[in-house]
């Protein structure tokens, strides 16, 4: 299941809970459900990957501090079966610990005690981040990515991208013609809890445009100066 899969639900978004301490798990539902979202909670990981596969779930909200197994490490298993936006929830705030969240491929980090204000805006933010509806194949001058099987191609001629770097170009071509900031670029690309700073994001335009124009084809990520990239015809 992509990222842009909330606006192709008939109901309210669906939120996915793993907290193994009941009272912050009630805490949480209650909460959820007062916002109009559809809850789902476990108190362990057991069952998460078949609910994010099986299911129209918008956002997980996972633990960390899980027991018999650090929340991280489900991480991967749920990258394994869908793009949906996680949020780690925890008590460890050391940089270390966000950081091999987010390495790990969580979008989100809120460290306990939770200021629930503050997390309903988060999680707020993050479901309106879809803001366009998903269709299964996305085409921008001879580029076209299959949103289904996360492949894209230029002209007849595959090109063999990193998960983030899928991720730079589709959101690229999705709003082709829209200038983007590096800020916004980070935010979409590697979440809004991502420490680094802007640098990443020409690094990882540098390594797109490599493999957009390897075949010597025109340039179509454009920079902007002093505003960030747009992904446009060259003029």
């Amino acid at each position: 299941m992509s990222l842009l899969t909330t606006l192709r639900m008939t109901g309210p978004p669906r939120i996915v809970v793993v907290e193994d301490e009941r009272a912050m798990r009630e805490m949480l539902v209650l909460a959820f459900e007062r916002e109009g979202y559809r809850v789902q909670a476990f108190p362990t990981g057991a069952g998460l990957t078949d609910a994010v596969r099986a299911e129209d779930v918008s956002l997980v909200v996972l633990d960390v501090g899980l027991p018999g197994a650090d929340g991280i490490s489900l991480v991967p298993m749920v990258r394994a079966v869908s793009d949906v936006p996680i949020m780690m929830l925890t008590a460890r705030g050391d940089t270390p610990d966000k950081v091999r969240a987010l390495h790990a491929g969580a979008d989100h980090y809120v460290t306990k005690p939770v200021d629930l204000d503050e997390l309903l805006a988060r999680v707020a933010a993050a479901l309106r981040r879809p803001a366009i509806a998903e269709r299964d194949a996305l085409v921008f001058a001879d580029v076209t990515i299959d949103t289904q099987s996360r492949e894209a191609r230029r002209g007849a001629r595959a090109l063999d991208l990193t998960p983030r770097e899928y991720v730079l170009l589709e959101v690229l071509v999705r709003t082709h013609g829209r200038a983007f900031s590096k800020e916004e670029l980070l935010e979409r690309v590697w979440g809004i809890e991502y420490e680094g700073d802007g640098a990443i994001v020409d690094r990882y335009v540098s390594y797109l445009r490599a493999k957009l124009e390897a075949g010597g084809e025109a340039r179509l990520i454009h920079t902007l100066r002093g505003v960030g990239y747009v992904m446009r015809h060259a003029t």
